[in-house]
């Protein structure tokens, strides 16, 4: 681990302990570095600042043309030189704005669901999106939801509020969506971010009550009495300009748990184990071994040591493992990997599909496949 340390000049440097002198080539390398980073980071800003303007059908071109100009002089400097590499990453930074909330934004769409296996990069995904979209986390409201998240913490409810003369106080306070939403109102022309992680652990009909129907577009606005109205006498809305964004392992709750009048009012977006990620990382040879020990778990037809094999554990796409565990192979031996990571949970999987007799023989068969 090297740490760079800058007053004025660059002019020293620390590896393993040691302070060291800085050549004048070093020195130059590291300004570049400097400013090559407040680049990247001027360029992030500059596409949230387009981005962030609410238009019809909340979608915006993003026009990077105009970009090179609000640079000072030595930043155009070192754009000239390294404007290649520069655009490689400019270009994935308007891909992933487009992959996130792009597509399905052109159709209007504002209530999108990501579902997949664990491990499949669904709350990563999010917030390498939100990194550009929102960098700072003003307009963005995290929760994650479990068995005992209701409605009085999402809207409204009477809450114990202190204690005045031996007596509990009781008022109805605000949940923490309707405090958000109440937030967004007062700037409509940006957009917000309310992400659910583990959305299926909690009853969402009820946690959403009669305010389940303003989620949808032609409804975004429009204000209704909830429940706890004679006493807030506040109508409540979903304002327009809130995007609603929800991630699950469909392996805890599939899709089909939900009801119909909840599952059309979201956009579901599967992501599964992508392979090329593995190879971009390791090797061809490895992204082969993680692509059959998936279609072992998921599927009846599997390759062993280059022989077809019939059967495979069968359980479906939703078992599958995902690609941020095999990406552990940076850090750690195949050995490990299935030791401390794919083992453990495999073992629940099979167990809760097959008899106690047959768990170690077909983990046994797993093992041979990715490890060898």
């Amino acid at each position: 681990m090297i740490d760079y340390f800058q007053k004025g000049d660059v002019n020293f440097y620390i590896k393993d302990g040691n302070v060291k002198p800085v050549d004048d080539e070093l020195t130059k390398r590291l300004r570049e570095f400097f400013v090559i980073n407040r680049i990247i980071c001027k360029f992030k800003n500059y596409v949230a600042r387009n981005l962030n303007t609410t238009v019809p059908n909340g979608y915006r071109h993003i026009d990077t043309g105009n970009f090179a100009e609000t640079l000072t002089d030595e930043e155009k400097e070192i754009y000239e030189k390294y404007g290649g590499v520069l655009r490689d990453i400019f270009g994935n930074f308007r891909k992933c704005i487009t992959n996130a909330f792009g597509k399905l934004t052109q159709n209007g769409i504002k209530n999108i669901i990501y579902y997949g296996a664990p491990g499949t990069g669904k709350t990563k995904f999010v917030k390498d999106c939100l990194d550009i979209l929102d960098p700072n986390r003003t307009r963005t409201e995290w929760v994650q939801f479990h068995s005992g998240f209701e409605y009085e913490d999402f809207i409204d409810g009477i809450k114990p509020i202190g204690i005045q003369n031996g007596n509990l106080n009781l008022a109805l306070t605000n949940g923490i969506f309707k405090e958000f939403c109440l937030k967004a109102e007062q700037n409509l022309n940006e957009n917000f971010f309310f992400i659910v992680d583990e959305i299926n652990r909690a009853d969402i009909a009820a946690v959403f009550g009669e305010t389940l129907s303003l989620l949808e577009e032609n409804y975004r606005g429009e204000s209704i009495k909830t429940k706890n109205y004679t006493l807030s006498k506040q109508e409540f809305s979903i304002p327009s300009n809130i995007y609603f964004i929800g991630m699950m392992n469909d392996v805890d709750k599939s899709i089909d748990c939900f009801d119909l009048a909840l599952r059309r009012r979201f956009a579901w977006v599967l992501m599964e184990c992508d392979y090329e990620v593995v190879e971009n990382a390791t090797d061809k040879a490895y992204k082969t071994k993680c692509k059959n020990l998936n279609q072992y778990i998921t599927g009846k037809t599997y390759e062993l040591n280059g022989k077809q094999e019939q059967d495979g554990l069968n359980l479906g796409r939703a078992y599958e493992i995902g690609h941020s565990y095999f990406l552990k192979k940076e850090a750690m031996s195949e050995q490990q990997i299935w030791n401390r990571h794919i083992e453990p949970i495999l073992r629940e999987y099979i167990r809760t599909q097959f008899g106690d007799g047959e768990v170690e023989k077909k983990l046994e068969t797993a093992k041979k496949i990715f490890v060898g």
